[in-house]
């Protein structure tokens, strides 16, 4: 059963700024089969180098997801 969804839309506009809107609904309380209207949750209007700044961050985490997580290793008590 969904429960809730979050949209992330980004429009350039036309003098090089980008603008990112998230929007969030979830499942109506009277009937949980049904999902309320999005909400604006934030909107953020990026102007200049907006572009670099995305890919940037984008590879960060596509880099993140394919390094594999640090080992913790726990040493075991030596026995006398």
């Amino acid at each position: 059963v969904l429960r809730e969804q979050q949209l992330i839309v980004r429009v350039p506009g036309a003098d090089g700024s980008m603008t990112e809107r998230v929007q969030y609904r979830s499942a109506s309380l009277s009937d949980p089969g049904r999902m309320e209207p999005y909400r604006l949750v934030r909107e953020v209007v990026c102007t200049g180098a907006c572009q670099e700044q995305e890919e940037a961050a984008t590879q960060e985490i596509a880099q993140a997801d394919t390094e594999p997580p640090p080992v913790e290793s726990e040493e075991a008590p030596s026995e006398p």
